[in-house]
């Protein structure tokens, strides 16, 4: 499955990649590292069960058993029983006429509210930080191509951003720590505690080569057409 968002992967029209944008959205969400509220939950669940099942032309509350799990995020899943989430999403699929979208519109519209979230292109590790007393000590972090972001556990409105641009290294000790190193602070070192922290560094490097090399293709257009910055 593809991980890293580059902006050729999130804006393609390709029906292929957006296939797979669509598959790696619904991975993110049923295993909670987007988190979202009940309401949307039962939404993303009726979109998905129409997109999965394009025939039926209405949501059967005894069809899915226990497969139930496979379409609602599984920090939410606890909160209610399994046959409440039945009702909640065979009400969504009647009430807002969803059984009227075909299986390409309803991933269509899955997609729109996925991307919607502040918390989307992130790929997530859990780390426990000290940097910022006012939030949790166990934390997610989130790397895309903005860069770093924290997230409360639970929320998917970062409460900081650490700016790609703005990164001056990165590094880990094997099975203990993250850290990454900020230009405008002077350097100053964040230090998470993680597991995670070669992974973290691999999604890293990986997106501040890509955004290197969108700089040199821009650089080498500019050049062409004889454009000189302002």
């Amino acid at each position: 499955m593809v991980r890293l968002f580059f902006e050729a992967f999130t804006t393609s029209t390709e029906p292929a990649v957006q296939y797979w944008r669509y598959v790696q959205a619904v991975h993110s969400i049923v295993t909670s590292n987007y988190p979202v509220e009940n309401d949307l939950a039962v939404k993303l669940a009726a979109l998905q069960f129409r997109s999965k099942f394009p025939e039926m032309e209405e949501f059967d509350v005894n069809f899915l058993g226990s497969r139930i799990v496979e379409f609602v995020p599984i920090d939410n899943f606890e909160l209610k029983r399994p046959e409440k989430w039945n009702e909640d999403i065979a009400q969504v699929f009647a009430d807002e006429d969803v059984s009227s979208l075909s299986d390409e519109e309803a991933r269509t519209q899955y997609l729109q509210l996925v991307e919607g979230l502040d918390i989307y292109g992130n790929i997530m590790f859990t780390v426990t930080q000290a940097s910022h007393p006012s939030h949790a000590e166990r934390i997610k972090l989130g790397v895309s191509s903005k860069g770093i972001q924290l997230f409360d556990k639970g929320s998917s409105t970062p409460f900081y951003t650490y700016d790609l641009k703005d990164l001056l290294r990165w590094g880990y000790v094997p099975g203990q720590t993250f850290y990454v190193s900020i230009k405008s602070e002077n350097g100053k070192n964040y230090i998470f505690a993680t597991a995670s922290g070669s992974n973290i560094c691999e999604c890293m490097t990986a997106y501040a080569f890509g955004w290197l090399k969108h700089v040199d293709i821009l650089k080498k257009r500019r050049e062409g057409t004889g454009e000189t910055k302002a």
